[in-house]
């Protein structure tokens, strides 16, 4: 379980567009298989009466795979192996550049945390073989509990600094003096600008900040900081401000003089009548009909 859970929360951290997809149901599949060996391996000992014969062979058979064997702790620190190599070949794939930009200064806890992860299993493989192999596995009882609780509370580290850092400034004070940095951000900028004044996404009245994130070749979350810590706005509000001076330009326009207002709305991002009415009176302080100059 532990081993899809990092898997599919570095691919959700990492790319906001992330949807879990039908063919990404196979990783649940060995956590599925040890989920039901697990229980059908507990469910015997409702049947068990001290012999072989109250179980059968085949059911004696794994229930010393399991449990007099160190099968599961083996079994489970493989699938977290696997699942964080997995997640670290995902995150090198978003780093690159020519694909998806990520800021490497916004996952570097990740990686810390994945090899963290790597660096239990294989810990807990060399403890369980050692005890099994020179101690006839007689301190599996004694480390079982600590070995499940680490593993809980990385799994809840995981979680924690993912929420905490996902609202990290896109650029802090520190990193303005970074020319490189500095670069990036202005060039964000300008691509924000770009977007509004050359492909006039404004005009897509169902746009919304994934896609325009997406545009512009940023996170989400790096997007809405851009937009509050430079241009002072929130997504909406800088969006509908290219919508009204949008209106302003058909109103005032002998090109359009016979549509009607709420035509010249639609053709300049709105939606509806009273979206148009109520955004442009929060921003120009005007009804709709007032901004004919």
């Amino acid at each position: 379980m532990y081993g899809s859970l990092i898997f599919f929360y570095a691919k959700a951290y990492i790319d906001p567009d992330f949807k879990l997809l039908k063919k990404d149901w196979i990783h649940l599949l060995p956590v599925s298989i040890e989920f039901i060996i697990s229980n059908y391996v507990r469910s015997l000992n409702f049947y068990w009466d001290g012999t072989t014969e109250s179980i059968g062979d085949f059911g004696t058979s794994v229930y010393i795979f399991w449990m007099h064997w160190p099968s599961q702790f083996v079994i489970f620190s493989l699938i977290i192996i696997f699942y964080v190599l997995k997640s670290l070949e995902h995150i090198n794939i978003y780093s690159d550049e020519s694909r998806k930009p990520v800021q490497k200064e916004e996952i570097s806890w990740l990686k810390t945390l994945l090899r963290i992860y790597l660096s239990f299993a294989f810990i807990t493989i060399i403890i369980v073989l050692i005890d099994f192999f020179f101690f006839d596995f007689a301190f599996n009882q004694y480390y079982r509990v600590p070995l499940y609780s680490v593993l809980g509370l990385l799994t809840y580290w995981l979680g924690i600094q993912g929420n905490l850092k996902k609202d990290l400034p896109y650029l802090t004070k520190a990193e303005k003096g970074n020319p490189i940095l500095f670069e990036k951000h202005s060039l964000a900028i300008q691509k924000l600008e770009a977007s509004m004044n050359t492909d006039k996404l404004y005009l897509n009245p169902d746009l919304n900040l994934r896609e325009l994130a997406e545009h512009i070749q940023l996170q989400p979350h790096q997007l809405t900081q851009v937009l509050n810590k430079s241009i002072q706005k929130s997504f909406s509000d800088y969006v509908n401000s290219y919508r009204v001076d949008e209106l302003k330009r058909l109103i005032n326009s002998e090109d359009f003089k016979n549509k009607s207002i709420l035509g010249l709305a639609y053709d300049s991002g709105f939606n509806s009548k009273a979206s148009l009415n109520r955004i442009v009176k929060k921003i120009t302080g005007k009804s709709p009909s007032d901004l004919q100059e």
